[in-house]
């Protein structure tokens, strides 16, 4: 049974690894609105999540040579069968047949038993490492402060954050109050966090990395997606703000800078590139009509090519 799940596992890894890299690509693109390219992460998501993929004529892996991906009918467990609508894809090719898997050799079974094991032992460990950090954590802002709604202060921080998934709530540092020019900044910054349920696919990212642990480049596209949802908060916050408030929010972004990130949760600091962040806000221009049907038309195009086979 792990072997198989830890089958499927690498067959998940190598297609959602091409994908990752379409995305680094794309996000290097300074043009392209922050928001868009958080929205990009859900293709990725659905990638590592399902090894299912509707057969398609546009597929990106149309252009990979013969061989080196097959496609199994799910059904059926037939290779190559051009008779369904949506298939398996198969990257790893050293099964004999797949319905049951059943491996060409026992050898493989052999392998993929010993390392769906220790893939799933080292998954569970770096789990409750984060589970650690996280509970550690809500533990100490146990003792935070009450200042009204759901926002508190505490003296474990020096950065603002939002805390929680089900009920999140923002945490100020000690002494930073309505007498502060940020402040306003700092708690729209945080409401768009919990508007985008921001801590929850911090959560996702968090648990699909320990599933994909031994995949470097899932660990760069955690970096990466951590980044882009600062810069897709911070596009989303400044859309009510008029240029002199655009200056503000960056003078706030400098001022924090200096604040430690943290892992498991959404804050004004949180991610790196406080440069970036700060460029981005001064240059932000509205997306016009014209700009969203291009960039909707652009997401279904990477919808069309990369979810499917």
């Amino acid at each position: 049974m792990i072997g198989t799940i830890f089958y499927w596992i690498l067959n998940m890894a190598v297609v959602g690894s091409m994908v990752g890299l379409v995305l680094l690509v794309l996000r290097k693109a300074k043009k392209l609105p922050r928001n868009f390219i958080y929205v990009l992460y859900s293709i990725l998501l659905l990638r590592l999540v399902c090894p299912f993929g509707i057969v398609n004529g546009f597929s990106f892996l149309n252009l990979l040579p013969k061989g080196v991906i097959a496609k199994v009918d799910p059904a059926t467990g037939e290779i190559g069968s051009k008779n369904s609508s949506i298939m398996l894809t198969n990257a790893i090719q050293t099964a004999d047949t797949y319905d049951p898997l059943q491996q060409k050799s026992n050898g493989w079974t052999v392998a993929y038993q010993i390392g769906g094991t220790i893939w799933l032992i080292i998954s569970v460990v770096i789990l409750f490492i984060y589970l650690y950090w996280y509970i550690k954590a809500k533990n100490e802002f146990k003792k935070s402060e009450w200042i009204r709604d759901r926002i508190y202060q505490s003296k474990e921080i020096n950065s603002p954050i939002t805390m929680g998934i089900i009920k999140p709530v923002i945490i100020l540092p000690i002494g930073f109050n309505e007498t502060n020019p940020s402040y306003r900044y700092v708690i729209a910054h945080e409401q768009t966090h919990i508007r985008k349920k921001d801590n929850l696919w911090r959560m996702v990212a968090i648990l699909l990395t320990c599933v994909y642990w031994f995949n470097p480049l899932i660990w760069m596209l955690q970096k990466s997606f951590f980044t882009d949802m600062e810069l897709a908060c911070d596009e989303s916050t400044v859309r009510a703000l008029d240029k002199n408030e655009r200056k503000n929010y960056a003078k706030a972004l400098l001022e924090m800078s200096a604040t430690k990130p943290v892992i498991y949760a959404a804050g004004f600091v949180t991610g790196s590139g406080i440069k970036v962040r700060i460029k981005r806000v001064v240059s932000y221009k509205q997306v016009t009509l014209l700009s969203g049907i291009c960039l909707l038309g652009l997401f279904l195009l990477c919808a069309i090519c990369l979810l499917t086979n």
